[in-house]
């Protein structure tokens, strides 16, 4: 375990001193639970504690936090299904394979958050109580956001693209690619913060 004293930086390049030692990675076996124990050995050891107030202010209004977040993702549900129907009348109109594109991209964001809402369901009754499977849950609901987050964004570059070889609309390949870098760099440093916070109040659900 690091020294608990060391700054942000400092454990950031330690990380990166032993991935390039082999010292530290994830095992070859892949799991949930390696990789469960992979980002706790990341988030939680490696990297110097939150600070004990901030940590025991989210996990005292985790329940409100949870609800504020279900209300978000229900009403992002049914926006992203508007959407899609919207899209889809297009394609019958249009038949275009950057509608159909478009229509998967959406498919997998919703779906993330559509399994991030289940969870979030599921994890809300031991919240107050700290159960550990509420903990998990809300882990699994952010995982699962990730996941699929990243294909949508994947999907949206191929819709971009599309438009930009296939209308000449001014909107280059180059600027494509950007914005799909882009996107992916602010999700990964969003998300990285997210599991940070997340893996930093586990020890707080024991029961």
């Amino acid at each position: 375990m690091s020294d608990q004293n060391q700054t942000p930086k400092q454990a950031v390049v330690e990380i990166i001193q032993d991935v390039k030692s082999e010292s530290y990675k994830a095992p070859a076996n892949f799991s949930l639970g390696s990789l469960t124990n992979f980002l706790d050995d990341t988030f939680n050891k490696k990297l110097p504690k939150l600070p004990k107030g901030f940590l025991d202010f989210i996990v005292q209004y985790m329940p409100i936090l949870n609800i504020v977040g279900m209300v978000y993702k229900g009403i992002s549900l049914l926006l992203g299904l508007f959407g899609i129907v919207a899209t889809l009348g297009l394609m019958y109109y249009f038949s275009n394979i950057i509608f159909l594109i478009g229509v998967l991209s959406s498919l997998f964001a919703l779906s993330g958050t559509g399994i991030a809402l289940f969870f979030a369901i599921k994890a809300h009754s031991g919240l107050g109580s700290k159960k550990t499977t509420s903990w998990f849950n809300v882990y699994y609901g952010w995982l699962a956001t990730i996941i699929l987050g990243i294909l949508a964004t994947i999907m949206s570059f191929g819709t971009t693209a599309s438009y930009a070889s296939n209308y000449n609309s001014g909107v280059s390949n180059a600027i494509a690619s950007t914005t799909i870098i882009s996107s992916i760099l602010f999700a990964v440093v969003f998300d990285a913060l997210i599991l940070y916070v997340i893996f930093q109040i586990k020890s707080y659900y024991k029961n």
